[in-house]
């Protein structure tokens, strides 16, 4: 076995990626030209290869547990991934020095691998993520006790994963996400033209990732009823899931005409977004780190976050906070944004980017790859 080799699990590394997806994607392009200057084998594995070798990085093959297993689990991701992970996984990287992911996913049989936990928010909120609860309550103890080393994104995650697992906090190194793959995105005329279009020229404020009930749209649905006769827009973006359909039936209940809902947007048009946004709403219960925030703060746009503890820590004096329940002052908040084209004063972003930068974090995983 080659000492210095590395298999790398990207299994989140889709058409539609999250933001484990942006996250592995990003880590990837600092992190590959530092294996290779000093001279480590390593592959990469994800589900969408064509993705990962539109970067020119060599060395991709695609997940996959066989032609028959592959159809029959064609719209079940979830259950595939796991498969793949536990059982296929072993078999491939014993080949391989070291076994990194960049999630919580690994095989029970390597020695010496390094998982990434973004967060235990299935612990906290069990109902709304029943499939990830019993995987983080019964799968990864077990997982955890063969692994060598763990990265969390802020200092909020690793005293939840200590505390969650029990373990000695030296296991668990603290890796900041990085916000500056933002600096390429590019829009174009026809993308402001669509967006004026959908808000019909109104002053809007946004609300990216409404994906689970933790997202406590439900209060800003109160505040946009409080709101409803004023010419402000509400925009929640969200790729399409059970919750997102009931958001919906409840706007439509509610008779909210102030409140657009949006798939998975492009990248040029969600850039658009953050850019004409008088406000980007956050009022999240739960978060590991949180990216809206930062992607709102490259285009000089205004984040009002819930106070919950990794946002606080992560985005410091940058944004305004609330309780997240209070929906008068989050009304007293809007407005005051809202009603105003001013942008943010300061370099929240610029601030924010010295902190957070994908070099700074593949830098810090390399290291851990070498103590190991």
């Amino acid at each position: 076995m080659n000492k210095k080799s590395v298999l790398i699990n990207a299994g989140m590394v889709t058409n539609q990626p999250s933001g484990v997806g942006v996250y592995s994607l990003e880590l990837l392009k600092e992190l590959v030209p530092t294996l290779q200057r000093e001279g480590y084998k390593f592959i990469i594995y994800c589900y969408e290869p064509t993705i990962i070798e539109k970067l020119n990085i060599g060395n991709v093959k695609r997940i996959s547990l066989g032609y028959l297993l592959d159809r029959l689990l064609k719209n079940k991701e979830v259950i595939h991934r796991h498969i793949w992970n536990i059982i296929v996984l072993n078999f491939i990287s014993c080949r391989y020095n070291i076994l990194y992911s960049f999630t919580s996913h690994g095989t029970l049989f390597h020695r010496k691998q390094i998982i990434t936990i973004h967060d235990v928010i299935c612990l906290s909120f069990p109902n709304s993520h029943k499939g990830q609860y019993y995987y983080f309550k019964y799968f990864l103890p077990l997982l955890i006790k063969q692994t060598k080393h763990i990265i969390s994104i802020s200092n909020f995650t690793k005293n939840e994963v200590v505390d969650a697992y029990s373990l000695d906090d030296k296991k668990v190194s603290v890796i900041y996400n990085g916000i500056d793959h933002l600096e390429k995105l590019k829009w174009f005329e026809k993308d402001e033209e669509w967006v004026e279009k959908i808000t019909d020229k109104k002053p809007f404020c946004i609300c990216v990732g409404a994906s689970y009930p933790h997202k406590n749209i439900e209060t800003l649905l109160s505040v946009c009823d409080k709101m409803k006769n004023l010419d402000i827009k509400f925009l929640i973006i969200n790729k399409p899931n059970t919750y997102y359909n009931s958001l919906r039936d409840k706007v439509e209940e509610m008779e909210l005409k102030n409140v657009i809902f949006l798939p998975f947007v492009e990248s040029s048009r969600l850039a658009v977004l953050y850019k004409m946004a008088r406000l980007n709403i956050y009022l999240s219960l739960y978060e590991g780190f949180g990216f809206p925030p930062a992607e709102a703060s490259f285009f000089k746009t205004q984040s009002l976050l819930s106070n919950q503890a990794a946002l606080v820590e992560v985005y410091g004096e940058g944004c305004e906070y609330t309780e997240p329940f209070d929906i008068d002052n989050i009304e007293k908040i809007v407005l005051k944004y809202a009603l105003s084209e001013k942008k943010l004063e300061t370099d929240t972003y610029c601030k924010l980017r010295e902190k957070y930068n994908w070099k700074k974090a593949a830098e810090q995983t390399f290291r851990l790859f070498n103590s190991i």
